[in-house]
């Protein structure tokens, strides 16, 4: 009766009575080095322009049973690891160039994407790739203990919440990576913010018949070559009280005519006048401030380039 060979790992299983005077060869190379090599082992592999298949013979040397798999090479495009249907751990480094992702899957079943010049710890159950690890109560990152889960609080200093739920505890002062969405961070007390700048966002058109300054998106709205007489609409959006809006205007070289919506939610001049024409080739600043009380955008301020 021949050897068989074990599901997962592919190793040698002699049959009773087999290989009589070999077994030390058997051992050898169809059992101790093929454990070390799925408990130690590092198989490196080039990725293309296709696909990668991980090796998977019997008894014998192969990449699917390394539990490190360190992939180089250019492919192109992001593409797909395979690895046998069968239980075991992998840890995947992708450091192909071109930055694409690589994602460890069975032929059939579903896998995990892991981002270019990262490693991650991956688990196939059998059917289908899936994280390894999925909960951590605590880790530590060059000497700095997190917690994880629930509201958490950095140093003290402020408080993530929702779905980052992340605890800084430190001892000195760091410096903190916030992801740029979702809901960040709530400030626990009265801090101060120093040798840091806010950029004022900016909305721009040319010119247009009727404009519509979008206050939830900017702080500065710039028309910059008015060529037709033109009605400012009330800015878009959802203010807040003491909101601030600069609305900047030139012409295109010809003089033209402003109108402006007075009416709730538009403009209501504070101890100023509203322009009502351009100066040729001139700019003109209107520095509006919302008071949610009256509902007006207050005008406190015009100046005009002479």
């Amino acid at each position: 009766m021949p050897s068989t060979y074990t599901t997962s790992l592919r190793l040698t299983l002699p049959a009773t009575g087999e290989n009589s005077g070999t077994w030390g060869n058997i051992v050898n190379t169809g059992i101790t080095q093929l454990v070390d090599d799925a408990v130690a082992g590092t198989a490196n592999i080039t990725i293309a322009g296709s696909d990668y298949t991980l090796t998977n013979t019997d008894g014998g040397t192969n990449e699917a049973r390394k539990m490190f798999i360190v992939a180089t090479g250019s492919p192109g495009a992001a593409r797909n690891v395979i690895c046998p249907a069968v239980s075991k751990l992998y840890f995947l480094s992708n450091n192909v160039t071109g930055g694409y992702a690589l994602t460890l899957k069975t032929l059939s079943g579903a896998g995990i994407s892991v981002p270019n010049g990262k490693t991650m710890a991956l688990y196939c159950n059998g059917t289908s790739v899936v994280d390894a690890i999925t909960n951590l109560s605590s880790f530590t990152i060059g000497g700095y203990t997190l917690s994880l889960g629930g509201n958490a609080t950095f140093a003290n200093a402020f408080t993530t919440v929702g779905a980052f739920g992340i605890t800084f505890t430190a001892t000195n002062t760091t410096s903190v990576t916030l992801p740029t969405t979702g809901t960040l961070a709530t400030l626990a007390g009265t801090e101060t913010l120093t040798n840091k700048r806010v950029n004022p966002r900016v909305d721009t058109v040319a010119s247009s018949a009727t404009i519509t300054p979008t206050a939830d998106t900017c702080d500065v709205y710039t028309i910059t070559a008015l060529a037709t007489n033109t009605a400012i609409a009330a800015p878009s959006g959802t203010p807040v009280n003491g909101q601030k809006l600069m609305i900047r205007i030139k012409d295109n070289g010809t003089s033209r005519t402003i109108s402006w919506t007075i009416t709730a939610g538009g403009y209501r001049v504070i101890g100023t006048v509203l322009p009502t024409t351009t100066t040729i080739n001139k700019t003109i600043y209107v520095g509006c401030v919302y008071n949610s009380d009256a509902g007006f955008w207050d005008v406190v301020g015009i100046a005009s380039e002479v």
